[in-house]
């Protein structure tokens, strides 16, 4: 059986054991005793307390994922609405397109049709275009049949001129 009054080491223990269970320096052995009373034993603490830093860890890490998760949603929400506001920007434009391709067919509507008056008339004024009458005379180049006592024929500046003149010289 233990004697406690033989062990050199009762004493040192009791002061360990006050120490780790904060005790004050007047605790009995009735105050460690309780305060043994119910506790696991070490290698059961040893486990809780690694699970406890395990629990501390994967509770960080959670909480970390749960801020990028919030950060990635606000992200995510925020691209939503640029999508959508891009859309409707889109719509707008395509309707504006088709607004500018509408105007555009009436408008070569309207052209062509102005096209084919315009060439009608044009026909018209053709057709009944009445034969220019030359005032004749002195005043124009055939009426000028003599210069100097000399028979001329009047030539209008054209290829026949030209071809004369370079013959003539």
């Amino acid at each position: 059986m233990f004697d406690a009054s033989k062990s050199k080491l009762f004493g040192p223990i009791m002061e360990a054991l006050r120490g780790f269970f904060s005790l004050s320096e007047s605790a009995t052995e009735s105050d460690i005793h309780n305060a043994l009373d119910g506790q696991k034993p070490l290698s059961e603490q040893l486990s809780d307390a690694n699970n406890e830093t395990k629990f501390f860890e994967i509770s960080e890490r959670f909480t970390a994922l749960e801020t990028s998760f919030s950060e990635m949603k606000t992200a995510g929400e925020a691209k939503d609405t640029l999508i959508s506001e891009m859309q409707a920007e889109m719509e707008s434009l395509k309707l504006a397109a088709d607004d500018s391709i509408k105007a555009f067919e009436t408008k070569k509507v309207e052209y062509e049709n102005q096209i084919k008056v315009l060439a009608g008339q044009n026909a018209t004024l053709k057709a009944g275009k009445s034969q220019e009458q030359d005032q004749g005379g002195d005043d124009h180049e055939a009426g000028k049949k003599r210069v100097n006592d000399q028979e001329v024929i009047a030539l209008v500046d054209g290829p026949l001129k030209k071809m004369l003149q370079t013959s003539a010289n």
